[in-house]
């Protein structure tokens, strides 16, 4: 597995976690307010805004950030990534630049011999949340990436949660104010722990048909959240080909992001579609 972005090696296992003070203000904020506006206005339709909302937003963020931005696993023009993007950005998730970063980062790590376990998700539930949700890691030889920086990246990298303003004032004139807290602050929570929560359990338990040979860190299968993750449940395969634009590609696996990606791709809209090929790596 190849390490397009790297420019400098580092050590992936000396390293400190920190409190981030930035991202447990953003984190809370959006508990408390999201969790406080379900409480005091007691309407369940809020509720479905927050689901539908994050379900299309992360549907298309599988896409635009993880197997477009990221992984490069096909191409398209400009006018269409940056609408892929900007539609993905409204699940909250963060600036695409920071996204970038922090997985070509975990990426690099898992793939060493060994690696901090911040990285890997070795301690229990609760501890490994505490530390992914509310910190970050400085390593003391951290290494150095090379990140595409485009206008209009830099754009969304400052002003990425300014999108959830106009959202808010859309949700507030249709539902009111417990429609904002659920489909900005309440939605915006739920991304960020349904992200770690998932990750979590990819890198700890399910079916694991191969082994990368070499790496510290394995992926797991998990089918029963296919549909839910759209396709990125299927980690063992992920970490196998992580350029491949479907991840689901054994039989009966469902991968709805590879559906997208494959309806685009006929619609003569995307092309260079990465597939999978079995790696030497494989054991």
């Amino acid at each position: 597995m190849k390490q397009r972005r790297l420019l400098k090696d580092g050590d992936a296992l000396d390293g400190q976690v920190r409190l981030d003070i930035r991202k447990t203000f953003i984190t809370l904020t959006c508990f408390i307010l999201g969790i406080g506006g379900a409480v005091i206005y007691g309407d369940w339709s809020s509720l479905v805004v927050l689901a539908l909302i994050a379900y299309g937003s992360m549907f298309i963020g599988v896409v635009a950030y993880h197997r477009l931005l990221i992984h490069r696993s096909f191409k398209c023009s400009k006018r269409l990534e940056y609408s892929l993007v900007f539609v993905a950005n409204f699940s909250g998730m963060g600036s695409p630049i920071d996204l970038v970063k922090f997985h070509e980062l975990r990426d690099w790590a898992q793939r060493k011999d060994s690696c901090h376990d911040f990285f890997a998700h070795r301690h229990s539930l609760i501890k490994d949340g505490l530390e992914q949700l509310f910190c970050r890691i400085e390593l003391a030889k951290p290494p150095e990436f090379k990140i595409e920086s485009s206008r209009f990246y830099q754009h969304m990298h400052r002003y990425w949660w300014s999108y959830q303003i106009p959202l808010g004032v859309v949700l507030y004139l249709v539902g009111g104010w417990s429609w904002v807290c659920g489909g900005v602050f309440l939605k915006m929570f739920a991304v960020q722990f349904g992200h770690w929560f998932v990750a979590y359990y990819l890198h700890n338990s399910g079916e694991q048909p191969e082994i990368i040979k070499g790496a510290g860190v394995q992926g797991y299968n998990i089918a029963l959240l296919a549909l839910f993750t759209f396709g990125e449940s299927y980690h063992n395969n992920h970490h196998l080909c992580p350029e491949a634009a479907q991840v689901g590609f054994r039989a009966g696996q469902l991968d709805p992001a590879w559906w997208l990606i494959r309806g685009l791709e006929k619609l003569d809209l995307v092309c260079g579609v990465v597939h999978y090929q079995k790696s030497s790596n494989e054991h």
